[in-house]
């Protein structure tokens, strides 16, 4: 058993670094921090976020349905992409062109809001779903 794991700094490398000490904040945050602190609490947040009171149930209600028709979008989008990808696998080349078509217009979803990793994911996707189509090309159709 090696006895210098247990010496002081043993855990650390040369990228380690101490913690910082906090900053005081300068009067202009002293100052931002005071006028959001004196303004009366029904001004600045709403009634239904904050503690202690509820919200109305018809609107709770018609929320919670609301959520529940947004997530449906996610299970059809699962759905028409599955079947989407087994006509592809089974070299129905319309299968590709579809969904490729579909995913560039989901990828634009995210060049206009400036996501850059997820739409760095759907170009890198689009890619390997081309290299597929090529290759479904030059197999004879089913």
């Amino acid at each position: 058993m090696n006895g210098d794991a247990n010496a002081p700094n043993a855990g650390q490398s040369v990228f380690s670094r101490p913690p910082r000490a906090q900053s005081t904040p300068g009067p202009a945050a002293r100052h931002a921090v005071a006028a959001r602190s004196s303004a009366t609490p029904s001004a600045s947040v709403p009634d239904t976020q904050r503690p202690g009171i509820s919200m109305p149930d018809a609107e709770r209600r018609a929320l919670e349905a609301q959520r529940r028709r947004g997530a449906n979008w996610f299970y059809w989008m699962i759905v028409v992409f599955g079947i989407l990808g087994e006509r592809a696998v089974a070299g129905y080349r319309w299968a590709f062109v579809l969904g490729m078509v579909l995913y560039a217009l989901d990828g634009c979803l995210f060049l206009l809001v400036r996501d850059w990793p997820a739409l760095g994911f759907h170009v890198f996707a689009l890619v390997m779903i081309g290299r597929g189509y090529v290759a479904a090309r030059r197999l004879p159709s089913p």
